[in-house]
C-alpha cells in the first residue's frame, strides 16, 4: 500500500498530479496532531480527506494536493510544532484494535521546493536547512537503540558501510559527493514530547546525475511512543508488543554494546552522554 502511493506521488513532481483544490488557491496549512482522534480530523478537514479501509487492523486516511498548488502541513506535538512545506499528500494510519489512540502514524510527502527541478547541490542545502528547523523547534536527534552512539562524519561512515537502514546526524551536513553517495530512503530522525518523526528523502532514478538537476521526493514519518514500540517486534507478534518489548530493548542494548566496542577499536568517540527516550510504561 505504502509503496504504491509514494511512486504515485513521486511522478506528481514530474507530471501534472489531479487535485479538487482550484489553481492559484491558496491553501491554509493542514495541522496534524499524533494520537488524535479521526474523527476529528475529519470534522475539521473531511473535504480533504479520503478514508481507506483496509479490513481487520488498520484504516488509513489520506489526502493530496495539485503540483501546481501544493500544501502545507503542521506538525503540531505540543510546543515543537513546525510546518512542512511543499506538501503533495499524506497517509494518517489507525489501528483499530487500539481505538483509543487514535491516529497512531502520519506519512507526509513532500518536494523540497517548487514543481521545477533542482540542482542536487542545492537539494543538499534546503534538505539541511529543513533539518535545522526541526531541530530548532526542539526536536533532538534519535539514535537507533542497536546503533553506536557516535556523530558527524563518522555516523556518516557508519551507515554508508555497514547499516544503510541507520538514522544520520542532522548536524553533520555532508559534502556533495558524500550526499550523492546516499541511497534513497536515508533517513534522519527525531525524537520530542513521547513523539518520533523521520525524514527521507528519495531521488528519481533518471536524474542521478551530480552536474545535472534532479528530482526529490521526501518522505516525513511521524509516530506515536506506541506506535514507534511496536515497530520493534515481527507484525505477527503486533498484538503482544508489549510483552515482547523488555527481552527486544536488552537484545538491542547488548547489539549496541558490542558495536561500540568495536568503533573504540577504532578509535572512535562514543557520545556517553546520549540517553535513549524513555521506553513506554508497560
Amino acid at each position: 500500500m505504502k509503496s504504491t502511493f509514494v511512486s504515485g506521488i513521486f511522478i506528481c513532481l514530474l507530471s501534472v498530479c489531479s487535485s479538487s483544490h482550484p489553481e492559484g488557491a491558496s491553501l491554509p496549512s493542514l495541522p496534524l496532531s499524533i494520537n488524535e482522534p479521526p474523527e476529528k480530523l475529519l470534522r475539521d478537514h473531511g473535504n480533504l480527506i479520503n478514508v481507506v479501509k483496509q479490513g481487520p487492523g488498520v484504516n488509513f486516511y489520506t489526502a493530496q494536493w495539485a503540483q501546481q498548488t501544493p500544501g502545507s502541513v503542521t506538525i503540531q506535538p505540543g510546543k515543537f510544532q513546525f510546518t512542512i512545506p511543499y506538501v503533495l499528500g499524506l497517509q494518517g494510519v489507525e489501528e483499530t484494535r487500539a481505538p483509543a489512540e487514535g491516529l497512531v502514524q502520519y506519512e507526509i510527502f513532500a518536494a523540497i521546493t517548487g514543481p521545477d527541478l533542482i540542482g542536487h547541490d542545492e537539494a543538499r542545502q534546503k534538505f539541511f536547512v529543513l533539518l535545522q528547523g526541526i531541530r530548532k523547534a526542539g526536536w533532538t536527534p534519535f539514535i537507533d537503540r542497536d546503533d553506536p552512539r557516535i556523530r558527524d562524519r563518522q555516523r556518516l561512515e557508519y551507515v554508508l558501510k555497514s547499516s544503510s537502514a541507520s538514522s544520520l546526524d542532522p548536524d553533520y551536513e555532508p559534502t556533495l559527493a558524500e550526499w550523492m553517495q546516499l541511497e534513497d530512503l536515508s533517513r534522519w530522525t527525531f525524537y520530542a514530547d513521547h513523539a518520533y518523526l523521520s525524514v527521507a528523502f528519495k531521488r528519481e532514478a533518471s536524474l542521478r546525475d551530480p552536474d545535472k538537476p534532479g528530482a526529490y521526493l521526501l518522505t516525513y514519518t511521524l509516530m506515536s511512543e506506541n506506535q514507534h514500540f511496536r515497530t520493534y517486534v515481527a507484525p505477527k507478534d503486533r498484538d503482544r508488543w508489549k510483552e515482547l518489548l523488555p527481552a527486544t530493548l536488552k537484545e538491542l542494548q547488548a547489539q549496541r554494546q558490542q558495536a561500540e566496542k568495536a568503533w573504540r577499536l577504532k578509535g572512535a568517540s562514543i557520545d556517553e552522554g546520549y540517553v535513549d527516550p524513555p521506553a513506554p510504561r508497560l
